[in-house]
């Protein structure tokens, strides 16, 4: 987090991209979120921008930290649209992200073990270097539980190792607790996955009716919405289909949704920066 008067001293335009405020981040002490909320809202009062993913984002950045309306420029990401194999037998349950405590990786465990009288696998994509000790909770977690032959945690994956993730998955489980957008999300939609989706943070906003099944992050309503998903495949087969119809910009086309803002070199530089770094990643 930079200061407002080193900013001042740049003397000419700036953005910044704002995936969603630290001080939210799940699990921080208070003293620590006091520390990472900003002083004051001066840096932006100026000719600079905000980009925010996602419309309550936006709000957020206005309503708990001054930032002007006018000020933020809402900058959807892209998508990758993951090729499908064959349906699995058992069915694999795939989610992917950092594993820290906002993910909420904890809590899907226990929503697993509550419908372990059903066959699948579940497979929990994502780097645990943020927070180690979340990681070592986790798989303490999965092997009290008994879950270690069924629950699996290959660490930070990418290229054609994630494509085969998404591609072996028969559905797709978003558990965290807030998202400033969800972008692993927004890819097994998009890939066609069947998904029970959390409706924390930005989730909420952006995620069409119809097109997974919208939940709570409590472990007993992602283990009812799992069931559901495990048990009806006429179900499994319409959300698939709502998910592949959501009019996602690819990370290509994304940039063209900023055009005549002076922001489409910037966001052309973020596309081609992220794609490869799709890994187990904090959105």
């Amino acid at each position: 987090m930079l200061p407002g008067a080193w900013l001042d001293r740049l003397g000419k335009r700036w953005q910044a991209l704002i995936h969603h405020p630290l001080c939210l981040e799940t699990g921080l002490d208070p003293a620590r979120a006091l520390s990472l909320r900003p002083a004051s809202a001066r840096p932006w009062r100026g000719r600079n921008w905000l980009s925010s993913p996602a419309g309550r984002r936006g709000a957020t950045l206005t309503a708990r930290f001054a930032v002007p309306a006018d000020k933020i420029l809402l900058a959807p990401p892209g998508v990758t649209r993951y090729r499908r194999s064959a349906p699995r037998t058992p069915p694999m349950i795939l989610t992917v992200g950092a594993i820290s405590p906002r993910k909420n990786f904890d809590g899907l465990v226990t929503a697993l073990d509550a419908v372990r009288d059903l066959p699948w696998t579940a497979t929990i994509v994502g780097s645990d270097a943020h927070s180690p000790e979340t990681g070592a909770a986790l798989r303490a977690q999965v092997a009290a539980l008994g879950l270690t032959d069924r629950v699996h945690l290959p660490g930070a994956l990418t290229g054609p190792a994630l494509e085969t993730a998404y591609a072996e998955a028969s559905f797709y489980v978003h558990a965290a607790h807030y998202e400033g957008f969800g972008m692993a999300l927004a890819d097994a939609l998009a890939s066609g996955l069947p998904t029970v989706a959390s409706i924390g943070g930005a989730v909420g906003d952006w995620l069409p009716e119809g097109a997974a099944l919208r939940a709570t992050p409590d472990a007993a309503t992602l283990a009812e919405n799992m069931r559901l998903l495990l048990t009806d495949s006429d179900l499994a087969e319409r959300l698939a289909a709502a998910g592949r119809a959501i009019d996602f910009p690819t990370w290509l086309g994304a940039p063209l949704r900023l055009r005549g803002l002076g922001h489409e070199r910037l966001f052309r530089r973020l596309a081609r920066s992220a794609r490869p770094r799709r890994c187990g990643r904090a959105g």
